[in-house]
């Protein structure tokens, strides 16, 4: 609890925030609205030659821009490129929201990665990541109703027909869970893939194709100098895209995909 807390102190001073320890994660007010704003952002492990302050620049990311729900890929707990920190733990303090890791796969060494949710809002039910689906699912208690939130990674080494396969399942998970989903995460596919495009069998739709900036192609890799879109939101029945935009950070080798939804077709 110590070392936690002087890592929290020394996170928030990067921050500039208050160094304040909430044990079970507990957020700051709900912004009253009927829409979520949703980040999608490909962590990197936090990986940066300064570790600590580059998890303060994603919790500074999903505090600037007043995210609701943050989908991460690509997070570690207690291994040793991390530190041995828990980032999750540490992230969902610092931003004051809740939040969830899934498992893909233990790391040599020690310790796991897979992927997280964090969420202002409660999150009601959660499942474990599977390295076969490449992903956790999610509920969460939006207050316009219960979401369903599918979030994924899946490898760039995957051969095509094994990323077909890994999108089917991902399908289904987002039929199984019921309800209105969101379904994001980093494809590391291009949407012109035919295991990308797939995603509308499933009645899931591309929220950048809906209401992405005119003019604008969504690139979101590498950071330096984006040329690829390759993390998304999809969207449920149940679901409109209010407004979609890329962010650029310097958190990682990604930039973030911010998409504001809201109920209804």
């Amino acid at each position: 609890m110590v070392r936690m807390l002087k890592v929290v102190t020394l996170v928030a001073a990067v921050l500039g925030a208050p160094a304040v320890m909430h044990a079970q994660g507990a957020p700051a007010a709900a912004q009253a609205s009927n829409v979520a704003r949703v980040l999608v952002f490909n962590m990197r492990s936090g990986i940066a030659p300064d570790t600590l302050g580059n998890l303060a620049r994603v919790a500074a990311l999903a505090r600037n821009n007043q995210a609701d729900i943050v989908l991460l890929q690509e997070v570690d707990k207690g291994t040793a490129r991390a530190r041995d920190y828990d980032q999750v733990q540490l992230l969902s303090t610092i931003t004051n929201l809740r939040g969830t890791f899934g498992k893909q796969r233990d790391v040599q060494g020690g310790g796991q990665h897979g992927v997280a949710v964090l969420s202002r809002w409660e999150i009601t039910q959660d499942s474990a990541a599977s390295g076969r689906l490449g992903g956790v699912v999610t509920q969460v208690q939006a207050p316009f109703g219960r979401l369903s939130v599918v979030n994924v990674q899946l490898d760039s080494a995957l051969a095509d027909a094994e990323r077909a396969q890994r999108v089917r399942q991902i399908r289904d998970a987002a039929t199984a869970a019921g309800g209105p989903v969101l379904v994001g995460g980093n494809f590391n596919a291009d949407p012109a893939n035919p295991a990308v495009a797939s995603m509308a069998e499933g009645g899931l739709r591309d929220a950048w194709a809906q209401c992405g900036p005119n003019g604008e192609r969504g690139y979101t890799y590498p950071a330096f100098a984006p040329a690829r879109r390759i993390d998304y939101l999809f969207l449920g029945q149940g679901l409109r895209c209010v407004e979609a935009k890329v962010v650029q950070s310097n958190a990682s080798d990604h930039w973030a995909l911010l998409v504001v939804v809201a109920p209804g077709m």
